[in-house]
């Protein structure tokens, strides 16, 4: 199973495959209540647990199960707003950060076809970003590495999970490019607007 295990299936977001858009609200696998009950799903600390067939996911025979793991979360999060923007050979994509997320978001970019850079707030792990298929790394505290790769990105795959400096991170962005934030700060992003407008008419 994945994130969630269950929704209302009769909205129009359901009805369009976009369950996951819920109008009810998604049942998370994790910490979330049932419908129309007080019990609450425990996820990978359940003991058993009874879901729909159409949210259970079957694992290809000879998959390595503890390598299929993480697609079910950080996985699909990175892949889906990949292809749902049909990334290709022809896009410049930006991963900022190099955690779980930024992983599976680089490596899905790159085998798509994809020029891609890195952005991370140090060196450390520039040797790893390059092996697993990035065309470029930036030390966003290197004013010649973000010289190099400002208004030149289509997207930008923000798997950052803090909250900080925005405004650079849409300077990375083409006019009209596309920003998708899949990361989770608990605090919300400060965004300027005079930033946004700035960065639209360079």
């Amino acid at each position: 199973m994945g994130v969630y295990v269950d929704a209302c299936e009769r909205c129009s977001n359901c009805m369009s495959d976009n369950d996951h858009y819920c109008e009810k609200g998604i049942v998370l696998t994790y910490n979330s209540y049932e419908y129309g009950t007080k019990n609450i799903t425990y996820g990978g600390y359940s003991k058993r647990i009874v879901v729909k067939e159409n949210y259970v996911i079957k694992i290809p025979q000879g998959m390595d199960k503890p390598k299929a793991a993480p697609l079910l979360c950080a996985g699909v999060t990175t892949y889906s707003p990949l292809t749902h923007f049909k990334i290709n050979k022809h896009h410049k994509v930006g991963i900022a950060g190099l955690g779980g997320l930024g992983h599976m978001g680089l490596k899905f970019a790159s085998s798509f076809g994809s020029e891609v850079v890195v952005f991370s707030t140090s060196d450390s792990k520039r040797d790893e970003a390059f092996d697993m298929g990035a065309t470029h790394f930036v030390n966003v505290k290197n004013a010649e590495d973000i010289a190099k790769h400002q208004n030149s990105c289509d997207y930008i795959l923000d798997t950052v999970s803090v909250n900080r400096n925005m405004t650079q991170v849409f300077s990375f962005l083409k006019t009209d490019g596309i920003i998708m934030l899949v990361g989770l700060p608990m605090e919300p992003l400060a965004i300027s607007s005079f930033s946004l407008i700035d960065i639209c008419l360079k």
